[in-house]
């Protein structure tokens, strides 16, 4: 499966202003519906906090990826989210945050691992990461991740 399959432009939004991080997971939910494969929004936000609550998904660069495993997850998914000012995401995070992907996978299974280190390895490409807070719109974000 290729990383793109798991967007679409609407799972996408980008120069968002969001304060804190209760702004941010509240768009990155929204988004994530998007996809039609949440069945209870408020259960997917409290399984990204109880992650959050685990361990900052704050990853380096500038860069967050909350992720959440829940029964309210039928199938895998991205959203990503890249915001118009950087913000502290986490008290405890090196950086502040300006793109975020977030990642809804389910209960069962573990491609949500597989996702994750796809994501992570992507990442570590400062040329990759610059074209994305680079491109204009949705679907050349996700032009960007297809390359």
């Amino acid at each position: 499966m290729r990383i793109t399959e798991l967007f679409t432009a609407q799972s996408i939004a980008l120069d968002v202003a969001a304060p804190d991080q209760a702004a941010i997971i509240d768009k990155l939910v929204d988004l994530q519906a998007t996809h039609g494969n949440i069945t209870d929004k408020d259960a997917y936000k409290k399984a990204l906090y109880a992650r959050e609550a685990e361990a900052s998904t704050y990853v380096d660069n500038g860069i967050t990826v909350p992720h959440a495993r829940t029964a309210c997850v039928t199938r895998p998914s991205l959203a990503a989210l890249r915001l118009s000012e950087p913000v502290q995401y986490n008290a405890d995070d090196d950086g502040k945050t300006d793109l975020l992907f977030a990642i809804a996978a389910p209960e069962n299974g573990s491609l949500h691992i597989d996702m994750l280190a796809r994501m992570m390895q992507m990442l570590m490409n400062e040329d990759f990461v610059e074209k994305l807070r680079a491109a204009k719109t949705p679907a050349a974000f996700l032009d960007a991740i297809d390359a």
